[in-house]
């Protein structure tokens, strides 16, 4: 396999090079997800499931948080990864919410509410 080079702006970058970026900024944005959903299910007013799970799973949420901040911080400077960590968690800790609001709940009936 012939390793083919690209120069970027007076650096060179191998295909092989982009795509472990790649890996790592999505391993990221995972590992964020991850983290804050598990960070939402544990807390009383969720309404992703009938109940909370329960409270000991915020320490693994938080180690998700830990992870993703670390892998980030491998690829990016440290800059644009407390932008990008900032931004992601933002991000998904508006939308969760509003994405439980969009499920169909049952009433005792069995109809849609």
């Amino acid at each position: 396999m012939q390793l083919k080079m690209i120069i970027i702006s007076g650096s060179v970058v191998s295909r092989i090079g982009r795509d472990r970026v790649k890996m790592y900024l999505l391993l990221t944005i995972f590992l964020l997800m991850l983290a804050i959903a598990v960070s939402y299910a544990t807390n009383k007013h969720q309404r992703m499931f009938r109940k909370p799970i329960s409270k000991k799973w915020r320490i693994t949420s938080v180690l998700f948080f830990v992870a993703g901040i670390a892998v980030a911080a491998i690829q990016l400077s440290l800059s644009a990864t407390v932008f990008f960590c900032t931004m992601l968690l933002m991000l998904c800790c508006i939308l969760l919410p509003l994405a439980t609001l969009l499920k169909k709940e049952r009433s005792d009936y069995g109809e849609p509410r």
